[in-house]
């Protein structure tokens, strides 16, 4: 009932190159978990794997990644319950964080009483909650790292190649943090970001009045100057940094570079584009409706929070 195809923004292919790009078709995991198990199924580091969004678990989604030493007829011969692989070029390029122009989703919400009329409107950009992990745990070992307390996000993060690290080396945070993927451990950083800009975004629309479709507010980083924002923006923002004991120099990770985060800025309203939608009887609830819509969103937009709006 959730389906989501991926634009990309490479769109030129080419016959050589040192990446191999593939579709990654899959379902009931995210997108990091699917390539965990395709790296180990073709035995390439999964630090060697990129990607431009890690995908939802609850979805079927369809994404481009890229992947190093590793060509197409290596890939074509994965097969695997629930993850499809199907390579479709090359390029001189990894495909990274951030590297597509948005998403179309077709989604189908059941255990409707009525139906609704779907218009085209201006909504809250927020960043949904699947960013921040279960009970926050992605915020609170981002904030842990922004902190540069980094034991203690080491240990909140649990997986088996740090904690296998820490038993040899007690003392090297940092060595273990990085023997999971960089992609990996910001979004740690990105989740703690996210929920910020969310706290940030919820206080200006309290406060504001009459405020601009274009409005955006920052996404706090190191790169961000917070003197060109207007006075209720920037006000806002101190307000949290301060509440959270924090300095947009804390973005700057001298000890892991790589985890560094210039910050952005993000429009505090986003206009999904409807492409078609419909209602029906719900075959899976007796009485109720069900609605099947087609939209597309620009990266970065949650469509589970598209459609909470949507529905108002």
């Amino acid at each position: 009932d959730f389906i989501v195809y991926e634009v990309p923004s490479i769109t030129k292919l080419k016959e050589k190159g040192k990446f191999t790009y593939f579709v990654l078709m899959k379902k009931d995991y995210t997108t990091i978990s699917a390539l965990k198990i395709v790296s180990k199924k073709i035995n390439i580091p999964l630090k060697y794997f990129g990607f431009a969004g890690n995908k939802d678990r609850h979805a079927i989604t369809f994404q481009l990644c890229s992947v190093r030493f590793a060509g197409i007829k290596r890939l074509r011969k994965i097969s695997l319950r629930n993850i499809k692989v199907v390579p479709v070029g090359k390029g001189d390029k990894p495909i990274k964080l951030g590297d597509l122009k948005g998403n179309y989703f077709k989604i189908t919400v059941r255990d409707l009483d009525e139906e609704i009329a779907i218009k085209e409107r201006e909504i809250p950009n927020f960043f949904d909650e699947q960013r921040f992990g279960k009970d926050g745990i992605n915020v609170n070992i981002g904030r842990l790292l922004v902190k540069k307390q980094f034991c203690d996000a080491a240990l909140l993060i649990k997986d088996k190649a740090i904690m296998e690290h820490l038993k040899r080396y007690p003392k090297d945070c940092i060595g273990a943090l990085r023997k999971i993927p960089h992609q990996l451990l910001k979004l740690y950083v990105h989740a703690y970001q996210s929920w910020l800009w969310n706290s940030c975004a919820r206080e200006v629309m309290e406060k504001g009045t009459d405020l601009e479709v274009d409005i955006k507010i920052p996404v706090i980083g190191f790169g961000i100057e917070l003197e060109n924002y207007p006075d209720l923006i920037k006000n806002v923002v101190k307000k949290r940094m301060n509440e959270e004991g924090i300095t947009i120099r804390d973005f700057v990770f001298h000890q892991i570079p790589e985890l560094s985060a210039s910050g952005d800025d993000r429009a505090l309203f986003v206009r999904p584009k409807i492409i078609g939608y419909r209602y029906a009887e719900d075959e899976l609830h007796k009485g109720k409706k069900k609605l099947v819509i087609k939209f597309f969103l620009p990266k970065g937009s949650y469509a589970t929070n598209a459609i909470r709006f949507l529905l108002e």
